[in-house]
C-alpha cells in the first residue's frame, strides 16, 4: 500500500516528481496544455487514470487514448464524458461515466467519485485525475460555483494520495481569476511552444525541453 511519502513521476516529461495528493493548475494553449495534461495523468501505468473530457465523446476518447498510449491498461482507465455530444455505446474495459455537459458540475463530480470507486474495486490503489479543460466549464457555470468545484475536487485528490491535473488557458481569462485558481491548488505547471520544441516548467522554475512522445 502506497503512503502519503511516494512521489508522483512523469515518465519522459523531464519533469521532476512531486509528493502524491497535490493538484497542478496546468496553464497554456488549451490543446497544447490539455495534451500535457492527460501525459502526465496517464505517465504511470500502474496508477489508474480518470479524464474528465470538455469535447470528446467518451467512446472517442477511450480509443485515442489507447491507442497514443498503448502501455496504458484499459481496465484501469475511466472517463468522465462532458462534451454533450452524441456517443457509442461504450465497449472494452474502459469505464465510463457520463454527465449531461460542460454545465453539469455535479454530474461530473458524481462521475469521478463513481469511477474512482470502480478502478478501486478493480484494484487500483491510486488514482490521477486529468479534467482537461477548466476554461471549458467556466463558460458555462459562474465563477463562484467554479471555485467551489475546483475545492471538493482538489480536496479530494489530497484525500486519496492521487494526483489532479487541471487544465486553464490563462489567454481566455482575466488574470485575477488565474491568480484564485492557483491558490486553490498546490502548484503550477506551465506549458508553451518553442523553436524548438514545446517547453515546460513547474512552478515558475526553469523553462524544459519538453521530450515529444
Amino acid at each position: 500500500m502506497r503512503t502519503q511519502q511516494d512521489e508522483i513521476g512523469f515518465g519522459e516529461t523531464t519533469l521532476p516528481a512531486v509528493p502524491a495528493g497535490r493538484t497542478y493548475l496546468v496553464t497554456g494553449p488549451s490543446r497544447l496544455a490539455g495534451r500535457l495534461a492527460r501525459r502526465l495523468t496517464l505517465a504511470d501505468p500502474a496508477d489508474g487514470a480518470v479524464l474528465v473530457s470538455t469535447t470528446t465523446a467518451g467512446s472517442r476518447l477511450a480509443a485515442d487514448v489507447t491507442e497514443a498510449f498503448p502501455a496504458v491498461d484499459p481496465g484501469r482507465l475511466g472517463i468522465v464524458d462532458a462534451s454533450g455530444r452524441r456517443d457509442a455505446e461504450p465497449t472494452g474495459d474502459v469505464a465510463i461515466e457520463r454527465a449531461t455537459g460542460t454545465a453539469d458540475l455535479t454530474g461530473i463530480s458524481i462521475g469521478l467519485a463513481r469511477l474512482d470507486a470502480t478502478l478501486r474495486e478493480r484494484g487500483v490503489d491510486r488514482v490521477r485525475t486529468c479534467i482537461d479543460s477548466l476554461s471549458m466549464l467556466l463558460l458555462y457555470t459562474d465563477f463562484k460555483t467554479m471555485s467551489r468545484f475546483i475545492h471538493v475536487m482538489a480536496g479530494r485528490v489530497t484525500a486519496s494520495d492521487g494526483f489532479g491535473a487541471f487544465v486553464f488557458d490563462p489567454n481566455m481569462h482575466d488574470e485575477q481569476i488565474r491568480y484564485t485558481f492557483e491558490a486553490m491548488t498546490d502548484g503550477r505547471i506551465d506549458v508553451a511552444p518553442g523553436e524548438g520544441g514545446d517547453r515546460v516548467r513547474i512552478d515558475g522554475g526553469e523553462w524544459r525541453q519538453l521530450d515529444p512522445v
